[in-house]
């Protein structure tokens, strides 16, 4: 799934870096994507944000699955400006470890599943009509305060070229429920691939070859 925290105007970012994520900025990668998935609607149908127990054990559970990518070689971007981390892309080639690693992250949060959510899971398959190897866009926020300065955009392109630099891969896929993601999305080159629908959700489905880039999205 992926936030609808991203930017859409234009911005110098000349003292912005997108790197990969180290151990110093964890805390801070998570708070920043548990801040973006606040008005997420995938999130927000799982989870009850709004209630601070949930938020946090959401921010702990995030902060688990980074420290565990780092560990299997498969580090976050993260976007730094003036010493702290504004945004991350949560990246990883999909495959049956990654996903037995986002579970096992995700287990303290099963007590706050809303009422209804696993009505999501059909909805949420991965497509079937995306060409595989593929790199899995699982989450991109952009500190709130932060958006409309190019950060987005350049989370992005780091994307993009973490895909290239692995020569099996045919491109990135996401999933999102927000049509104004879903829309900054498509301007970056990505393509609608189907969409399905549960639990009162429909789910764009998202995917950019590796050989086709966008514009950008801010």
């Amino acid at each position: 799934m992926s936030a609808d925290r991203g930017d859409s105007a234009a911005s110098s970012s000349s003292e912005l870096q997108v790197e990969p994520l180290t151990l110093e900025f964890v805390d801070q990668a998570a708070e920043v994507i548990s801040q973006a998935f606040l008005a997420e609607p995938i999130t927000g149908r799982m989870f009850h944000l709004d209630d601070p127990e949930t938020r946090e054990r959401h921010r702990r559970a995030t902060a688990h699955q980074m420290r565990k990518a780092l560990e299997a070689g498969e580090p976050p971007l993260v976007a730094i400006k003036a010493g702290r981390a504004v945004g991350v892309a949560m990246v990883s080639r999909l495959g049956w470890r990654t996903m037995l690693r986002t579970a096992r992250s995700w287990l303290p949060l099963i007590p706050r599943l809303r009422r209804g959510a696993w009505r999501l899971a059909p909805a949420a398959k991965p497509s079937r009509r995306v060409p595989r190897p593929y790199m899995l866009l699982d989450a991109l926020g952009v500190s709130p305060e932060m958006e409309g300065q190019g950060i987005g955009s350049a989370l992005l392109e780091g994307v993009s070229g973490h895909c290239e630099a692995d020569q099996e891969c045919r491109g990135v896929y996401l999933q999102t429920a927000s049509d104004r993601a879903r829309r900054l999305y498509m301007r970056a080159g990505f393509e609608l691939v189907e969409k399905r629908s549960g639990a009162g959700l429909t789910i764009a489905h998202l995917y950019r070859s590796a050989d086709d880039r966008g514009p950008g999205v801010g």
